[in-house]
């Protein structure tokens, strides 16, 4: 319910505003915009802040965090030729993963799993002929291995196009997916396992928190199905040949994380299903023990009220002195009588 109302109140910024309007979109503040430029090719690589014009013979990275100004983003856009109705999906955070091909670039969102220290998080990358743009909505170290490799001496990776560099940081956002799921996975093992042996240990709201966090994942991982199938089936010249044997690759990871979130979907709903049926279960012999308590009373019960009626003539009674002691026997010899019964037919 909070989630749906916090879409509903990101839809609301953007109402009555004309399509390609920059306007910021999110759930909270957006950072500071830090522009940071990466240029390199098979003989260096330099990085430096703000943006800088492309170089010839020079693949230029334009890695942007932070939403805040708007002004930035648009001298990105204007510089690079994108359209504003990109640009305006790139601010509004809630989009679907997806990609659009125009005449000069294609244009890719995605989004970053949230971490201890970041929230979950929109990127958006906009890749053309000898340039790719990545926006996101905070700054991260995700991209630090990517950009390790393009520094590194004899890196192979800065001989590469664009489309490449893309790959390798869609890849590692991928790579974030798959971890995820292997998390999710031990974790429903985990509650599988409390649920048949300690099921006492585990509650539904706990088994349900669970499922909804593999449903997050799965909803946003199936999109990328088709995402990585368009860019591993492609004949666009902004994709590189050389380039597509590697989006298949991450095309084949992104099959087998959408059948592990399926898969991982039905066993949270089994989970589900056998905690309450061992709550069942439990209630069953709860009300099975209680209805064995009951039947062992129901003679016993008999007997007294029977002789406990207050008239003056009843048949049977005696005045000895033991009579009290000769009920108070039969009643536990009965009530022994019972459950010995109980235990050879195994209701008990």
């Amino acid at each position: 319910m909070l989630e749906q109302k916090k879409k509903s109140s990101l839809h609301k910024q953007k109402e009555g505003l004309s399509p390609g309007t920059l306007v910021y979109v999110g759930s909270g503040e957006s950072e500071e915009t830090v522009v940071i430029t990466h240029t390199f090719n098979e003989h260096g690589y330099e990085s430096s802040k703000g943006l800088k014009e492309q170089e010839k013979g020079k693949i230029t990275w334009v890695q942007v965090s932070g939403l805040s100004d708007i002004n930035i983003l648009a001298s990105i856009g204007k510089q690079y030729n994108l359209s504003n109705l990109s640009l305006e999906d790139a601010l509004s955070t809630d989009q679907r993963p997806k990609i659009e091909f125009t005449t000069t670039y294609f244009f890719i969102t995605m989004r970053i799993l949230d971490t201890p220290e970041k929230p979950e998080e929109q990127i958006s990358f906009f890749v053309g002929k000898g340039w790719l743009i990545s926006i996101s909505e905070h700054s991260s170290s995700l991209f630090d291995p990517v950009i390790k490799r393009l520094s590194g001496e004899d890196s192979r990776l800065r001989s590469c196009p664009a489309d490449h560099i893309l790959h390798s940081l869609a890849d590692r956002i991928t790579d974030q997916y798959m971890v995820r799921a292997d998390e999710l996975e031990i974790k429903t093992e985990d509650l599988e396992e409390l649920v048949i042996k300690q099921p006492d240990k585990i509650s539904a709201s706990t088994i349900h928190r669970h499922k909804r966090d593999i449903l997050h994942v799965r909803r946003i991982a199936l999109p990328l199905k088709e995402l990585f199938g368009t860019l591993a089936k492609t004949e666009n010249p902004l994709v590189s040949p050389e380039t597509l044997p590697f989006f298949r690759d991450t095309f084949d990871h992104v099959l087998w994380l959408s059948e592990e979130c399926e898969m991982l979907r039905e066993t949270s709903q089994g989970v589900m299903e056998v905690y309450l049926s061992s709550l069942d279960m439990k209630m069953n012999r709860v009300m099975k023990f209680l209805t064995i308590i009951s039947t062992i009373f129901i003679p016993i019960t008999f007997v007294t009220g029977m002789y406990g009626m207050n008239f003056n003539f009843m048949p049977y009674v005696t005045k000895v002195s033991w009579g009290f002691q000769a009920v108070i026997i039969f009643c536990l010899v009965l009530s022994a009588w019972m459950i010995f019964w109980f235990k050879r037919k195994k209701w008990w």
